[in-house]
């Protein structure tokens, strides 16, 4: 593909436009009206600000996720170990299960996983709705 000379009138349509003017970086930065130094320093506060800003932002949008996801997840965990282990036909032994999941658990994923913390994810999965809506069910 050939370059068109900058100065070579162009068509558009069926209309000829002239080519804009090209310049080079350091041209354009020549001609820039000259900028004090606390325009630049007002200049880097307020950017400074905004992108502060909407890195909070992102941080809060995130945290929030993850709790979110958190919070689905020890239920599920809570509701699976209810429903299957204390409830079903292994409720007799289910305190020795819990006790054992909860050890393996917290040997491959760390102490928010053991016997104590699922004990408390089965009362979450089993306490009423109304508890996480702040107020009665009418």
């Amino acid at each position: 593909m050939t370059k068109r000379p900058s100065k070579m009138p162009r068509t558009v349509g069926s209309k000829k436009v002239a080519a804009p003017l090209r310049q080079s970086p350091s041209t354009a930065i020549e001609k820039a009206a000259p900028v004090s130094g606390a325009q630049i320093e007002a200049d880097v506060v307020g950017l400074v600000r905004d992108i502060g800003a909407m890195i909070d932002a992102a941080r809060k949008q995130v945290s929030v996720t993850a709790n979110a996801a958190l919070m689905g997840l020890y239920w599920q965990i809570g509701q699976r170990v209810h429903t299957e282990v204390l409830e079903e036909r292994r409720a007799e032994y289910g305190a020795q299960i819990v006790s054992a999941v909860g050890r393996q658990l917290e040997a491959r994923y760390g102490r928010g996983f053991g016997e104590k913390s699922l004990r408390h994810m089965i009362r979450f999965a089993q306490a009423p709705a109304r508890a996480f809506r702040g107020g009665e069910v009418p």
